[in-house]
């Protein structure tokens, strides 16, 4: 396996969790798990990681700031995390979505800045 293959997957993954706890603070999932309100919360999740990335300078990238969460976590915001994680791992469909809206603006992000080598 490519390990840096397996590093990107970490960062995009790693920073996708940091995110949702910001994301998720007036979706409540636990009162009802449509469809609908799962889909907008992946495209919602997709675009604020996408704005996290953009935001973020190459020499931010580099250093790994992206991995480290800005806030504690409080309990109910890790929960609704850990429900997004395993619907990623366990329906493809919801995870094909997130990461083909994710993937394109990240890893471009990411080539520019030199943390993809560019040979």
């Amino acid at each position: 396996m490519n390990t840096f293959s397996l590093d990107k997957k970490r960062i995009l993954l790693g920073s996708s969790v940091a995110l949702l706890t910001v994301l998720i603070s007036s979706v409540n999932i636990e009162r009802g798990d449509t469809q609908e309100m799962v889909d907008n919360l992946v495209d919602k999740f997709a675009q604020k990681t996408i704005e996290k990335f953009n935001g973020m300078s190459c020499q931010q990238l580099k250093s790994g700031a992206v991995m480290q969460s800005s806030a504690p976590q409080d309990p109910r915001k890790a929960k609704i995390k850990a429900k997004f994680i395993a619907a990623l791992h366990s329906d493809p469909q919801l995870k094909q979505r997130f990461f083909s809206q994710i993937s394109d603006p990240i890893l471009t992000k990411l080539f520019d800045c030199g943390v993809i080598p560019k040979h």
